[in-house]
């Protein structure tokens, strides 16, 4: 069981001993993944690389910034996660500009965690030398709360920001509207359209999956249309002179 002197950096997770190695490889994989997704949506995550330490002769594999990476990012990227999961092992789910890849991240860990018996597996997310035990519950309090989630159909409108070719291919798209960007799936036949798309605004519609505060997570897509840019519409000038015109 590691200490504080334990562990290498601000943050850190450590793994049961007594995990299965694809256990171990999924609970080190799960932890990189929230690291990640709470950097981009804290600050953006642009300027922000990681590197992975292994603490020699321990379970302990620790977030290590560049760097070049300032410390006020980094403390703040803590103070986010280190709310996200106080909030959690209180009992609450409270989204406050975390994404569901996040969440589902933390939901993987906790499954992992089996209290009691003669092999327990614990895990624990070390922010700033403190350690926050993960537990079972925050997974069925994560599983409860997106059984609460409602889908139905509508439009989003944003930024056009990536495309990911996997399984399904996949865009995000970004507006000041939305705390987290919108996951979009869309089939082969839309591939064209996105890549002309990208990094422009647009408005998508198809079956929306809303979270039950209302904020929409992602849409299946069925329609992209593409709008103007900013210097293509009308100037408050131009809109006084229309406005001037019809009196």
């Amino acid at each position: 069981m590691a200490t504080a002197k334990d562990i290498p950096s601000d943050l850190a997770i450590e793994i049961a001993a007594n995990l299965k190695p694809g256990e171990f490889i999924a609970a080190a994989r799960s932890f990189f993944n929230y690291v990640e997704e709470i950097t981009k949506t804290t600050i953006g995550g642009d300027d922000v690389e990681w590197r992975v330490k292994v603490k020699d002769s321990s379970n302990v594999l620790a977030a290590m910034p560049m760097e070049s990476v300032h410390s006020n990012t980094v403390n703040a990227i803590c103070s986010r996660m280190t709310k996200n999961i106080g909030d959690l092992l209180e009992g609450n789910f409270i989204e406050d500009q975390v994404s569901e890849s996040a969440f589902k991240s933390l939901k993987h860990l906790s499954e992992l965690v089996r209290d009691g018996g003669d092999n327990p597996n614990t895990i624990k997310i070390w922010i700033k030398k403190k350690p926050l035990h993960l537990n079972r519950e925050v997974a069925a309090l994560i599983q409860e709360d997106w059984k609460t989630d409602y889908n139905d159909y509508g439009t989003v409108e944003g930024i056009l920001q990536a495309i990911q070719d996997g399984k399904s291919l996949q865009i995000k798209v970004k507006d000041v509207l939305y705390k987290t960007a919108i996951t979009c799936y869309l089939d082969d036949d839309l591939l064209g359209e996105a890549l002309a798309s990208f990094r422009k605004r647009v408005e998508l519609s198809g079956l929306i999956h809303y979270r039950k505060n209302g904020a929409p997570i992602s849409i299946t897509v069925s329609a992209i249309d593409t709008l103007p840019n900013d210097d293509e519409l009308p100037t408050a000038k131009d809109v006084l002179g229309i406005f001037k015109a019809a009196v």
